[in-house]
């Protein structure tokens, strides 16, 4: 009972790193989209795309085979322990790269593009100017948000 309790929360932690490997996949494909500014940042997004888009697939046969090798035994199969365990490295290593792109693009935080002039950037209702967000700024913000749900995946690890 014990055991069968132990795998369930177990397959919860793996349910929870598939939905957000998603948001990684997706949040890191825009962070690649807007990147033009600074090609250094490319080879740690590049990793981060490849390793949440691996994750993706991987996360099916981990949620297939959460439960003992032989009713008998408690202990999954050794090719589950060592395909999560290059996992949580990969995910580790994931950790680094969005944190990497995060210091790489603090500088440019609160840059507002006043070359293109005040727009609209109210709602409907509630009308007002502003200077729109450059490309390195929403990098930062992306990379925030990828920092926060990597840092997320990480602890289900």
């Amino acid at each position: 009972m014990l055991i069968k309790r132990v795998y369930s929360l177990g397959r919860i932690c793996i349910l929870g790193q598939w939905f957000f490997t998603f948001w990684v996949l997706g949040v890191t494909a825009q962070s690649l989209r807007l990147s033009n500014g600074l090609p250094s940042i490319v080879p740690m997004l590049g990793y981060a795309v490849s390793s949440a888009a691996i994750h993706v697939v991987l996360t099916y046969f981990f949620i297939k085979t959460t439960k003992p090798a032989p009713s008998t035994e408690s202990r999954p199969s050794l090719w589950y322990i060592l395909t999560y365990a290059v996992s949580s490295l990969m995910w580790f290593a994931t950790m680094a790269c969005v944190v990497l792109v995060l210091v790489r693009t603090m500088p440019f935080a609160d840059e507002k593009d006043r070359e293109g002039g005040l727009k609209n950037c109210g709602t409907k209702y509630n009308h007002h100017k502003c200077y729109y967000s450059t490309g390195n700024a929403q990098l930062n913000t992306l990379a925030k948000m990828n920092t926060a749900v990597t840092g997320f995946i990480v602890s289900l690890v």
